[in-house]
């Protein structure tokens, strides 16, 4: 028995760490996974791990450091996929800046 199917996880920094594990296991118990991450590079390989494991996933490429790119990324799981049940926020950002 999947404990998620049918509901849908927001995953920021899901493209490593903490975020990407949270992410697989998210998807392991059905729910759709929306990975928002300014690493494309391993945002995309997360997003191909997972649906080669059979879960459903969307990569957003988002720096949420800009407000522009956290705006459009609600936007796009809006009109790709609806609404959200989980909101996890794995990013994380130094003092400095620097990720």
């Amino acid at each position: 028995m999947v404990r998620f199917n049918g509901k849908v996880a927001f995953i920021t920094g899901g493209a490593s760490g903490l975020g990407e594990e949270t992410a697989k296991s998210f998807a392991k118990e059905g729910a759709k996974v929306v990975i928002a991450d300014f690493d494309k590079e391993n945002g995309e390989r997360v997003e191909k791990e997972i649906k080669d494991a059979n879960g459903d996933v969307l990569f957003i490429e988002c720096d949420v450091r800009k407000s522009s790119d956290v705006e459009n990324a609600v936007k796009t799981v809006f009109e790709k996929i609806g609404a959200v049940d989980f909101l996890i926020h794995s990013a994380g950002i130094l003092k400095d800046g620097m990720m």
